[in-house]
């Protein structure tokens, strides 16, 4: 069977010089990410994985021991930063140990292979099982997406890369079978040629996926900000409505319970009036702080307007409502003192708890907590009020 012939060299050139042109479109859309610690690290380890390439294109033999040191090193280095870069991306801590693994398998190859001719298929062997584990514990890190918007991506990376690992295999099990002496049927410069090709394919594919996902979270970030209040960092009245229309679909489809609270900041226009209003935004941003800190990653925390703030305890019912306002009761009226505000009396904040009935929704159940929180006003502030006692009250 006639085989067309495959330029290795070629392709090692278009390959390295596509892994610097996607690095270089990485850091240029870092302009408008505000997060680039993961892109950051995209972009070396695609700069790196590139240099590495570049390597095969020089065939002068004094030049060949930096060349192999460069490119076994850089490859080993690139999955590193890559996968570190994964990492930082997913919100996830790095695993050390996973990295010194895949940094350290190149160099020992470097250092036990007898001679350091490109052709020593020893240390390809070493730096391909760095790569493979590489490769295994980005699969592991795809499982889990940070946010619903990059999870169809995840799902994309790993059927490319679980593809890949097939062609991967079989380029390294021919290495290994001539390592071992073992007789291959298959030409060397042909499965070379395509493995070169699809490698070019796969580089292509994966970069494209990095800079979508960079670009998808760059969209999330805007969607973020208009729902975010700028001053303490919850949710604004939209991003609150938006996640209570979230909750109403989860309670009624788990028919289960969520509790709302309602808060105020008592004689908050004196603070404005004696200090200043960038007095009034520390208190404002305090009790933002405070909030945040006493409930559950998953529960919903929004600044309605001025300042009013609520609470949706996702699951939660009126007991659980009214021991977590209590707690941000105590902790606002504590830490209000570190203003150093010279007030009559200290900064403290009313609540009003509600839980939310089955037929109803979230935005219904604020309602009826405010009208709590404002029972607990006319009763003489710093204090949280149930909206099923004044139900209770008002049936004696």
């Amino acid at each position: 069977m006639h085989l067309v012939s495959i330029d290795i060299p070629t392709l090692a050139l278009c390959r390295g010089l596509l892994l610097m042109l996607l690095s270089a479109l990485l850091w240029f859309s870092m302009r408008y990410d505000r997060d680039v610690s993961g892109p950051g690290f995209w972009a070396l380890g695609f700069a790196l994985n590139g240099l590495a390439i570049l390597t095969f294109l020089f065939d002068q033999p004094y030049l060949v021991p930096i060349l192999n040191l460069t490119n076994h090193l850089a490859t080993g280095l690139a999955c590193c930063a890559l996968l570190f870069g994964f990492w930082r991306f997913n919100l996830q801590p790095p695993q050390w140990g996973v990295l010194g693994v895949i940094a350290i398998l190149p160099l020992i190859g470097l250092l036990i292979s007898n001679d350091l001719g490109r052709n020593a298929l020893l240390r390809v062997l070493f730096t391909a099982s760095a790569q493979l584990v590489f490769y295994l514990a980005l699969l592991q890190l795809l499982l889990k997406p940070f946010r619903a918007e990059i999870g169809q991506l995840f799902g994309w990376l790993r059927v490319l890369i679980t593809l890949f690992l097939v062609f991967f295999a079989w380029q390294y099990g021919q290495i290994g079978a001539r390592y071992l002496e073992l007789q291959v049927d298959t030409p060397n410069v042909l499965y070379s040629g395509i493995f070169g090709i699809v490698s070019l394919m796969f580089t292509l594919t994966f970069a494209i996926a990095c800079i979508a996902l960079q670009l998808v979270r760059i969209s999330a970030g805007f969607a973020d900000s208009a729902m975010t209040d700028w001053l303490t960092g919850l949710l604004n009245r939209r991003g609150l409505s938006m996640l209570a229309e979230q909750d109403d679909a989860r309670r009624h489809r788990d028919d289960s319970t969520s509790a709302v609270i309602c808060f105020d900041i008592d004689h908050f226009k004196l603070v404005n009036d004696r200090f200043g209003h960038p007095a009034g935004d520390q208190v404002l941003k305090m009790l933002g702080s405070v909030i945040r800190s006493n409930i559950r990653g998953h529960d919903i925390a929004a600044r309605q307007g001025g300042e009013e703030f609520s609470v949706v305890l996702v699951g939660g019912d009126e007991s659980q409502a009214i021991q977590v306002a209590e707690r941000i009761r105590q902790d606002f009226s504590t830490r209000s003192l570190s203003l150093g505000l010279a007030l009559e009396e200290k900064l403290t904040v009313s609540a009003g708890v509600v839980q939310v009935v089955r037929d109803r929704t979230i935005l219904q159940a604020l309602d009826a907590a405010d009208i709590a929180l404002y029972a607990a006003k006319r009763a003489g502030r710093n204090r949280v009020v149930a909206a099923s006692s004044l139900a209770s009250a008002s049936g004696r």
